[in-house]
């Protein structure tokens, strides 16, 4: 009677298409068995085809886990919420963590690639083999997690590669307190559009080049980017060695700010604006040192203290971090005032500064700035300091 319904049982295992039980064997499941174990071992583990169609489920993340699979068609893909994690093609062995792990879940979905066909096994017919033929099953899936763990490791130092370089790919095109400013409100990836709009004191610079619009005429392309790219290296250099942030390039000049702390001290103010003052008298100096044919090129520019809104003010394709708010127009006015501005006052040079900017700085800095002014604008006059001495027109 026992052997009758064990002969029953062998007639209803599926019967296995040559080439599936090549791929069996192929996928190491069975390395370490004798020959003459093997087909029986094959038997005993029933390896049922499960057909699946391109985009086809096969297991959802969290279900019960309760078999490992063996492609033998076609790949699946292991995927986590939208990202695809892994491809898995022939003749890999998935799922494994049901057999190891009892009462384990899936801890991803499992996706079909094109038609596909797997190798699906039961943890129960694998429980019941024999203890030889059970240990080398278990050896044979255990060198399939360590190797799946190595690749893991190899796969996590590449992503933190990639981190790094989209990290510093980012930093070229935004400062860092426009990227804090940004990761503050979620994240930097595509599809998120960071809206928050946040008030703050900053002190706003403006500067421009003197002299290139004409220079640009009388030399080649190639000439004039060079000399661009030297005189916004420069500035930008001088900036940043001074703790100040460049916002954007525009043509020949840039737009750089220092945030002011909420728990500024007037101290602390002052060291903020000395240092803008410091990096702003420095890209003058550095800027009359650059070889070019002819007149020597100059630079203007302006800084102003005050109030300004920070947020992303460009499109959900493109992201645009800056200052926007009148004070930061006037310190651009500033920078723009030319010596037909002046409607009053004794010169105009280089460097000009607000009455606000000019208050906060500490008595000795003040003396770098002798000249007073008075131009006019639009909505009101500006009164205005500048200097250095040897810079005024």
């Amino acid at each position: 009677m026992a052997d009758t319904a064990i002969m029953a049982e062998a007639e209803l295992r599926p019967v296995l298409r040559d080439d599936y039980l090549a791929l069996l064997k192929d996928s190491g499941l069975l390395a370490g068995i004798a020959g003459e174990d093997i087909d029986e071992t094959i038997g005993n583990l029933q390896p049922t085809p499960r057909q699946y169609g391109d985009g086809q489920l096969v297991c959802r993340a969290g279900a019960k886990a309760n078999c490992l699979w063996i492609v033998v068609q076609g790949a699946v893909g292991v995927k986590h919420g939208r990202n695809n994690l892994l491809d898995r093609k022939i003749p890999y062995i998935v799922g494994e963590q049901a057999i190891i792990e009892p009462d384990s879940t899936r801890s991803a979905d499992l996706v079909a690639f094109g038609p596909t066909t797997l190798l699906e096994i039961g943890r129960t017919c694998v429980e019941r083999l024999p203890p030889g033929i059970l240990a080398a099953v278990w050896r044979n899936l255990a060198g399939v997690v360590s190797a799946k763990l190595r690749y893991a490791t190899i796969q996590r130092s590449e992503f933190i590669d990639r981190d790094r370089d989209n990290t510093a790919i980012i930093s070229r095109f935004l400062n860092q307190h426009q990227q804090g400013f940004v990761l503050a409100q979620g994240s930097l990836s595509a599809g998120h559009f960071p809206d928050k709009l946040e008030a703050g004191r900053f002190v706003i610079l403006f500067s421009d080049v003197v002299g290139f619009s004409k220079l640009a005429l009388r030399i080649s392309p190639a000439e004039t980017a060079e000399i661009i790219r030297r005189c916004m290296q420069l500035q930008s250099g001088a900036i940043e060695a001074a703790d100040g942030y460049v916002d954007k390039f525009m043509g020949d000049g840039l737009m750089a700010y220092w945030p002011v702390p909420t728990t500024a001290t007037p101290d602390d103010v002052a060291q903020l604006c000395d240092q803008a003052l410091s990096a702003a008298i420095a890209a003058v100096k550095l800027m009359a040192d650059i070889p070019v044919e002819g007149d020597k090129l100059g630079l203007r520019v302006g800084l102003h203290l005050g109030e300004a809104i920070a947020g992303n003010f460009g499109s959900p394709d493109r992201m645009q971090v800056t200052l926007l708010g009148p004070e930061v127009n006037a310190a651009a006015r500033l920078e723009q005032a030319r010596s037909d501005d002046m409607l009053a006052g004794d010169a105009l040079a280089d460097v000009r500064v607000s009455t606000a900017f000019y208050n906060a700085l500490p008595e000795a800095s003040r003396a770098l700035l002798p000249f007073e002014a008075t131009i006019k604008a639009k909505q009101a006059d500006i009164d205005l300091r500048s200097g250095p001495p040897q810079a005024a027109i």
